[in-house]
């Protein structure tokens, strides 16, 4: 891989949403932007047939047509405007998926007692 692809899945590991942006907007209560804000959704998993994700990364439960592969937990996001297809960082997610699960919060830093 080289330095490019490097830095951007550097970058959106840091991300709390997955934006490739700096989100404006942040709710203060799951660290998200007001777009991939998860706070009325519950934290399980979802049916794609079920319910549309948020704009974003979310987790997802794929199946591959490989002989003698097995479903994999990946993150990803849905893209609308790209053929509705599923991506990741690296591209087109070539797998079938069929549920996904809202990312957690990021971690709260706690204030020790020095």
């Amino acid at each position: 891989m080289d330095n490019y692809h490097d830095a951007l899945i550097e970058d959106s590991l840091t991300a709390k949403c997955g934006h490739w942006v700096e989100c404006t907007e942040v709710c203060e209560t799951c660290g998200h932007c007001q777009e991939c804000c998860f706070c009325g959704l519950e934290m399980r998993w979802y049916r794609v047939s079920e319910a549309a994700p948020p704009n974003g990364f979310v987790l997802v439960w794929a199946g591959f047509d490989d002989p003698g592969s097995t479903p994999k937990m990946l993150m990803a996001y849905f893209s609308p405007d790209l053929g509705g297809r599923w991506r990741t960082h690296w591209g087109k997610l070539e797998g079938t998926v069929t549920h996904w699960h809202p990312l957690p919060a990021p971690p709260v830093e706690e204030e020790t007692d020095a």
